[in-house]
Order: structure tokens, then sequence, then C-alpha cells
């Protein structure tokens, strides 16, 4: 399977033109079809009453922002061909499921502001979390990461229940797609010797990357999270795959209690996918 169609939620914002970029790239590479989504946010009494003068707010906003981005088509040359649309919702959770029930979309391309948004998205328990509620592969780029690099991206994982990582092919589509190499790396912070039963659990994921130069890491060290932050600094990581849900190591790498410094080194595009 490839990557045919690519949603990238837009609303102007410094994070939000830096994650279009990024889209870009991968619409050079991949050939995918992007469809910019503005999204206007309606107030509460709105969603509650029928006042007219509130609806009038909404349309003149609808109509504002769909000038904007019909010049940034205009400005923008690598956009040509691609879809625009705004519409108003309560959410922008709610915006995006409207438009997923409506098209085919393979990948959601979004920014966002540092490590506590990057956690809100991923692992939020709220009913705005974008991944839980979506349940399509979700590129998350930071609004600090700029270079826009793809040489080197990793799977991180526990060879704990992927035996049908369905989605797998999003990130080994982007391998292939920027002939970049691809560590697949296993967190073990308690040195214990790998099962049999994860040995076969890990040979699951030859089917989705034996088209994909790809090798796998063993990462042993007392702090998990310092462990993982020290790989994707050591090895330049520019891209990290996870299923958030499998991963609980990986989910405090997002917690408030990180140091500056660890916050910093996960400022890189994460791919968020889902097992089932």
């Amino acid at each position: 399977m490839k990557i045919k169609k690519i949603l990238i939620p837009f609303d102007f914002s410094e994070c939000a033109e830096n994650a279009l970029n990024y889209a870009l790239n991968i619409k050079e590479k991949t050939q995918a079809e992007l469809c910019l989504l503005n999204i206007c946010m309606l107030p509460s009494p709105y969603a509650e009453t029928d006042y007219y003068y509130e609806a009038s707010v909404v349309e003149e906003t609808e109509q504002a922002n769909r000038e904007r981005l019909h010049q940034l088509k205009k400005d923008t040359p690598a956009l040509f061909g691609s879809q625009i649309e705004t519409s108003s919702h309560i959410s922008v959770t709610e915006g995006i499921k409207h438009r997923l029930q409506e098209q085919d979309i393979d990948l959601i391309i979004m920014g966002t502001k540092g490590a506590k948004g990057l956690y809100e998205i991923l692992f939020g328990s709220h009913a705005s979390s974008l991944v839980k509620e979506t349940m399509v592969p979700t590129l998350v780029v930071p609004e600090s990461y700029q270079t826009h690099g793809f040489a080197r991206m990793a799977f991180a994982g526990d060879y704990e229940n992927v035996e049908d990582p369905q989605e797998a092919y999003i990130l080994a589509d982007l391998c292939q797609a920027f002939n970049a190499e691809l560590e697949i790396f296993y967190v073990n912070p308690l040195n214990e010797p790998i099962t049999q039963e994860r040995a076969f659990q890990a040979a699951q994921l030859e089917d989705y990357f034996k088209d994909t130069k790809h090798s796998y890491h063993e990462i042993k060290h007392q702090s998990p999270e310092q462990g993982i932050t020290e790989y994707i600094d050591q090895h330049k990581i520019d891209l990290i795959s996870m299923i958030p849900r499998r991963h609980t190591v990986l989910e405090k790498l997002f917690k408030g209690s990180l140091t500056k410094k660890m916050v910093s080194h996960l400022q890189i595009p994460i791919l968020v996918l889902h097992d089932e």
C-alpha cells in the first residue's frame, strides 16, 4: 500500500506552516494528494443556540480564512492540485473526524508547540485527544524541528502485541520514498534476555519492512527515558514511530518531570501508528 492522501489541519500559525512545509517534502517524494483543512471554532453559545449574529460571524470568519487559503495556494506552487477547505466545528478533533468520514485519508500531519502539546496529542485521556479519536496514522511535527530531515528513521518497540501493525506500511513507504534507513529498536531497561516469543513478534515486522533498509537494535539503560533520548541523539534520528498504547515506556518521555535537556532531544517528528 502507498500513501495516497494526506490531511493537514491548518490554522495559519507558525507551527502549522512548519508542518505544511514538512508535508510538502513528503508530497514531492510520494506524489500523495494534500488536503488542507482549516477549522473555525464555533463559540460555545453557538453550539447551544441559533443566534443570527453568531452565525454571521462564523460565516465571515470562514470566508476570510478561505481567502487566506486560496492566497496561500497561489503563493506556494508546490500546493498546486491540493484541496483546501474551511469548515466550522466545536473542536478541531470533531472537524477532522468529519473530514475522515467523507474521504479516505492515509495520514494526518500536524504541528504542535512544545512537549506538553505533544503529550496531549499522543496520550491525552480527554475527548480531544486526536490520535485516540481518529485511529488514523498521525505524524506530529514539533514547531522547533525545522531541518526536515528524512535520512534516518526509527521504530520504537517492545516486541509485545505487534503481530499485525497494519499501518506499518506508512513508515515503510516513507523510508522507501526518501531512501532512508530504518532502525527498529527494543527497549530493555531490566536487561532481560529476549524470549522466543518476543523474537517471533519482532519477525512479524519483516513482512512490512522487507523492501526497506532496516536493522534491529537493543537499548539497555538503567533509565529507559534517558537511554531512548541518547539513542535518538547519537544515531541522529530524524523521525521516530511508535504505537503509544503499547509502548508505555515511551509515554513517560513526554511527562513534565523530564529535564529541559531531555525534552529538547525529543523535538523530532513522531509518527503514531495503531495496531488494530
